[in-house]
C-alpha cells in the first residue's frame, strides 16, 4: 500500500469513530472499528518504518506554508454528510462508500494528502514546501512535509520520503514516534 493511500486511509479515522457513534447496527459498528485500527496501524508504521529504513536527506528550504488551517475544511467537507443518518440503509452506505472512494481519489492524487487531522492530532505540522525537491525537468516542485519540529525557509532540514512529493522532517534526535 502506497503512503499516499495510507495517508488517506488514516484521515477517514475521524469520520469512521463517528460512525462507530452514532450508526446502531452492530455489524456496521464491528466493521468500522477494524477500518478505524486499519488506519492507526498504518499510520503508525509509516512513520515509523519510515524513520528508519529511509535513508535521510538534508535539503534546504527556500519557502514554507503551513497547511494545517487547511484540515478543517477537509473535515468539515467529508464528515457533515455522515452526520445526519443514525441507522443507514443499503442506499445510504452505497452513498457514503461512494462519496469516500471519491474523496479519496482526490485525495491521494493532490497535495490533500498532508492534509489529515490524525497527524494534527499527533502533534505534527503539515507543510507545503519548495526548494527540496526537483522533477527530472530540473525544476523545483513543491512537497508536502510532515513535521513536529520547525521548518524554516533558509535552515535546513532531514526529510525522509514518504511517497512522491511527501516527506517527513526527522528531528535531530532521529526519532519521530507517534
Amino acid at each position: 500500500m502506497t503512503a499516499r493511500i495510507r495517508l488517506a486511509l488514516s484521515s477517514y479515522i475521524p469520520l469512521f469513530v463517528v460512525g462507530i457513534i452514532r450508526f446502531d447496527d452492530f455489524r456496521l459498528r464491528i466493521v468500522l472499528s477494524g477500518i478505524v485500527l486499519s488506519g492507526i496501524v498504518s499510520l503508525v508504521s509509516l512513520i515509523r518504518v519510515s524513520v528508519k529504513r529511509v535513508q535521510p536527506r538534508k535539503a534546504t528550504p527556500t519557502f514554507v506554508r503551513d497547511l494545517s488551517s487547511e484540515v478543517a475544511g477537509y473535515v468539515a467537507t467529508y464528515l457533515l454528510p455522515f452526520m445526519t443518518v443514525d441507522q443507514p440503509g443499503p442506499r445510504d452506505l452505497l452513498a457514503y462508500a461512494f462519496v469516500l472512494v471519491t474523496l479519496g481519489i482526490v485525495f491521494v492524487n493532490s497535495d490533500l494528502v498532508g492534509v489529515n487531522p490524525i497527524l494534527s492530532l499527533c502533534g505534527y505540522r503539515v507543510l507545503q514546501v519548495s526548494g527540496v525537491r526537483k522533477l527530472a525537468t530540473g525544476e523545483d516542485a513543491d512537497t508536502i512535509v510532515i513535521s513536529r519540529c520547525p521548518v524554516v525557509a533558509g535552515s535546513g532540514a532531514t526529510l525522509a520520503d514518504l511517497a512522491t512529493g511527501v516527506s517527513l522532517v526527522i528531528p535531530p534526535n532521529g526519532s519521530d514516534d507517534l
